[in-house]
């Protein structure tokens, strides 16, 4: 039987930052468990015409105090290039195209109901309130329709599609696709690092995994070896994994565990991991929480012809009907209204020829499934419907991100249902026996669903361990 001082479950970004800072403290005695043939769980770069796409995180949250934006500028990853604004085109599902000032105007009234939300959360609700983001945000768009509906200049319908549109925004943020269950106090918990929010990597987030990974020998990292069992009865923790090339089991003995394990993951396979069974508040607390599924899909063109757009973005009236063609003719699409998730089309910085799309919930898990040519298809429906003027030429590829069904990830990231609270996440986050330990994103309510908070969660916990060595 292998016997190390500690354990780490998952190589994702949590579980390397708990390595690399066992490192810093002069402990050298662990290994790190990885299911996966590679290194980086839910970030994952891959190579694209001389560049890169990431199918999973995408941005630095913020540059002041984040520890992420510190270490990648140190590094020298960063891309501080200024993107130049262009074009946005906005259109109705029936080709209309709409006044792009008086789409932003509309956006910017839409945007302080937003804005407002912490304000109104932390001074009208109680603490223990299950309110909703949902209906705090339709309440405040009420107000906004009152007002204009009086001018008959304006469209409603119009309004309401991009009413609609913006809390499609937030329903792929939050990884949540019904924004009523989304928990509003939940919700405020959030803390956003100071500085721009959507800061880009030359080469994507995995070079700061590459980089993580030079500090970490390669004897402590265990690939294609999928953990079974963690049996924490006794001291010490047996730790049962299958190896996935050999399909041979192999047990290790640890000191301390520490799990990095996605929230979706834990949803599906906690009962059968941990032996005896988590304490029936960390049950509770994995049960309650919310974790959704967010995808990407990147569409191709031979040519770079985006140059001068930010993108297009497609405004689904309620009052219009729209018949996608080739649903019968050539694909057996079930009437499913998928394609309506697919609304706001963005230009990748620094590859003009490609758009990117983010869908959530049961939509992006359905389109999991589709054919790459059905996909093909269908987006080139609807830009010739709702962009005519554009002629465009049909997409070349299509990569879509699964995260849906990857089977160590089972989604993407947390959030706090209704019905769940910040004590929920504190119960995920609480070490067991000073022998298990729990990190990543879901565990921290503050930095939830982010690349820092699953940094500084790693690093924590490894501090927790340290702690519970020197004692």
């Amino acid at each position: 039987m292998n016997s190390y001082k500690i354990i780490i479950i998952g190589a994702g970004m949590s579980a390397l930052s708990a390595a690399v800072k066992l490192i810093e403290s002069g402990i050298t005695d662990f290994l790190v468990i990885e299911a996966n043939d590679r290194i980086g769980g839910r970030i994952h770069t891959i190579p694209f015409q001389n560049s890169f796409i990431e199918l999973g995180a995408q941005w630095i949250h913020g540059t002041k105090k984040n520890p992420i934006y510190d270490l990648t500028k140190a590094l020298n990853l960063l891309d501080e290039k200024k993107n130049v604004a262009g074009k946005m085109h906005y259109a109705t599902q029936d080709g209309t195209l709409l006044n792009e000032e008086f789409v932003d105007k509309i956006f910017r009234k839409i945007e302080n109901i937003f804005d407002n939300l912490d304000d109104l959360i932390e001074n009208e609700l109680d603490d223990d309130s299950d309110e909703n983001i949902g209906v705090l945000l339709d309440d405040g768009f009420i107000k906004i329709l009152r007002k204009l509906k009086s001018n008959e200049n304006i469209n409603i319908e119009v309004v309401k599609a991009i009413y609609k549109s913006r809390c499609n925004e937030e329903k792929y943020e939050s990884s949540c696709e019904d924004l009523r269950r989304l928990s509003a106090i939940g919700w405020n918990e959030y803390e956003d690092f100071d500085g721009d929010q959507f800061t880009r990597l030359k080469y994507g987030f995995g070079k700061l995994i590459e980089y993580l990974c030079s500090q970490i020998p390669s004897k402590n990292i265990l690939l294609n070896h999928l953990v079974t069992k963690i049996d924490w009865s006794m001291s010490p923790v047996t730790i049962t994994c299958l190896n996935k090339m050999s399909n041979n089991t192999i047990t290790f003995n640890a000191d301390h565990v520490i799990t990095t394990c996605s929230l979706g993951y834990l949803k599906n396979h906690h009962h059968e991991l941990f032996m005896p069974n988590l304490p029936l508040n960390k049950i509770k607390a994995i049960e309650n929480l919310g974790f959704g599924c967010v995808n990407k899909i990147f569409v191709v063109y031979e040519e770079a012809i985006f140059k001068s757009l930010d993108g297009l973005k497609i405004l689904w009236r309620d009052d219009l009907n729209f018949k996608l063609e080739c649903d019968g003719k050539k694909w057996k699409l079930e009437d499913n209204k998928f394609y309506r998730a697919l609304d706001n089309f963005e230009v990748l910085p620094n590859q003009p020829n490609i758009l990117i799309c983010f869908v959530v919930g049961r939509d992006a898990l359905f389109i999991e499934k589709l054919e790459e040519e059905c996909l093909i298809d269908v987006i080139d429906e609807l830009f010739s419907k709702c962009f005519p003027h554009l002629n465009l030429p049909k997409p070349k590829h299509v990569i879509k991100s699964k995260w849906g069904n990857d089977q160590y990830a089972n989604g993407s990231y947390t959030y706090i249902k209704t019905g769940s609270t910040v004590s929920d996440v504190k119960a995920l986050a609480q070490p067991l026996k000073d022998t298990l330990f729990f990190s990543g994103e879901g565990t921290t309510f503050k930095y939830m669903s982010t690349v820092h908070g699953a940094y500084i969660t790693g690093r924590e916990a490894a501090n927790r361990v340290i702690r519970a060595i020197k004692s």
